[in-house]
């Protein structure tokens, strides 16, 4: 059976690939996974963000370059990213709903499954739609400064996270 969160976030996914172009799509998964990033950095800091996403979504696209380096014997270029930050479009705000749904799921359970796997999925599609997997430290930087400017652009309500309860 497939747990809440990912039926949840692949749903959205799907919904917000349909949306958009894929350069659109690519800077809607780095909205998301920034917004995921900044949450978790003001309700637990910096250590609980750099735990919950900066070294797992390192870890992916490392794999996910050893994997094509295996399949096509040549050491793959680093996918550029979109240069864009954060405009809005049909596709960051299903993105970014989906990550309010795996932070709301999180309260309700045990352990951190819900913020993994919303790591997971995110950085998952996002790599599904770039040719080769961008550089790590660009992409993390890019989370990180897309997450001052969601601060800045959006000063509503952030998801309310129990600051005990961000990393159970």
């Amino acid at each position: 059976m497939t747990h809440p969160v990912t039926a949840v976030i692949r749903h959205a996914v799907a919904k917000a690939r349909q949306r958009t172009d894929p350069a659109g799509f690519t800077t809607a998964c780095i909205a998301a996974l920034a917004k995921l990033r900044r949450t978790l950095d003001r309700a637990a800091g910096d250590r609980a963000a750099s735990e919950v996403v900066d070294g797992p979504v390192a870890i992916m696209i490392r794999q996910r370059s050893q994997q094509n380096q295996a399949r096509t014997g040549a050491t793959p270029v680093a996918s550029a990213l979109p240069s864009d930050i954060l405009i809005p479009s049909a596709a960051s705000t299903i993105l970014l709903d989906a990550v309010d749904s795996g932070l709301t799921m999180h309260e309700f359970m045990p352990d951190n499954s819900a913020l993994i796997l919303t790591m997971a999925e995110l950085t998952a599609a996002l790599l599904d739609n770039l040719d080769t997997p961008p550089d790590a430290e660009a992409l993390l930087s890019r989370l990180r400064d897309d997450a001052e400017e969601l601060d800045e652009a959006d000063e509503a309500v952030t998801p309310h996270v129990r600051s005990s309860a961000v990393l159970h």
